[in-house]
């Protein structure tokens, strides 16, 4: 067992648990609707502007979409994640520092992290770090099938475990920490359009073209 639960007392805490996945859920999505309308507003109101400047300056611009750019920015973010997940993981799953008994599972696991690592799939690396976290190595009460409400114990902390990741590579994103300090969008845009339309004059005043 991961834990040791009184009978009388999984039914509460599968229900305190969900609960607690429920509220993490919620806040996930409210952060994703924060950073996708940020992303999108970015892409109506700046990125026209941005790429003549980039252009001005000499730089090959490629037009991209907000989904594109949205990938980008989080796939940084992702691979050092990845990393930080990777290093800690490894260490608590290696198969030479397991208990004799956990080694064969502890080797199949370390080779689906090495895997995992080597293909940039994060989501894949979350779901066995949750199992790794959560059930310290005791791999063979997965086996027990008649535990239900233990499966849905450790079900649940799993998931909470992967959404709290989730939710905290959200909060590292630059974007999500930008829209999080600010008070009215609309205001920010307008200024930031400002400050590189001086910008893209300026250039245009030093390569002889007319100012916009």
């Amino acid at each position: 067992m991961c834990k040791s639960i009184a009978i009388e007392d999984k039914t509460k805490i599968i229900n305190e648990l969900k609960n607690q996945y429920d509220e993490l859920n919620e806040l996930k999505s409210k952060y994703e609707l924060m950073l996708n309308n940020f992303i999108c507003q970015k892409q109506f109101h700046l990125a026209k502007i941005v790429n003549k400047i980039l252009k001005l300056q000499g730089h090959k611009v490629t037009e991209v979409s907000k989904e594109e750019i949205s990938k980008e920015e989080i796939s940084k973010e992702e691979k050092e994640e990845l990393k930080k997940i990777f290093r800690k993981i490894s260490k608590k799953i290696h198969p030479d520092l397991v208990a004799p008994e956990l080694k064969i599972k502890a080797e199949e696991i370390f080779k689906n992290i090495n895997e995992a690592k080597q293909n940039n799939d994060l989501k894949s690396l979350i779901e066995l770090a949750s199992q790794i976290e959560s059930c310290d190595f005791s791999f063979n009460d997965y086996k027990n099938k008649e535990k239900n409400e233990e499966f849905k114990i450790i079900e649940l902390e799993q998931k909470i475990i992967k959404i709290k990741i989730e939710i905290d590579l959200i909060e590292k994103n630059e974007d999500f920490k930008r829209v999080s300090a600010i008070i009215d969008l609309d205001e920010y845009f307008a200024t930031k359009k400002k400050e590189l339309k001086r910008t893209l004059n300026t250039l245009k005043v030093k390569k002889g073209e007319k100012n916009e």
